[in-house]
């Protein structure tokens, strides 16, 4: 809970200071985040058959958003 605790704070304190350092942040929209993620997911199953190593990033990153419920 430290580790995630901690990297929300360096998350933060690094969007913070983006700006200054010329970087433009979007934040966007609940609906078009769920848009992206359908269309990135619709590819993954093929990407997850290219080697072993693909498969297991695959599964990991879906059992990932499953988790954090922004996947079914």
């Amino acid at each position: 809970m430290d580790v995630m605790i901690s990297t929300l704070v360096n998350n933060g304190e690094a969007l913070a200071q983006m700006p200054d350092k010329g970087v433009t942040t979007y934040n966007w929209s609940k609906e078009d985040r769920a848009a992206f993620r359908a269309a990135a997911q619709g590819v993954w199953a093929e990407w997850a058959t290219k080697s072993p190593e693909a498969g297991a990033m695959v599964a990991s990153h879906e059992a990932f958003l499953k988790r954090i419920g922004l996947a079914q």
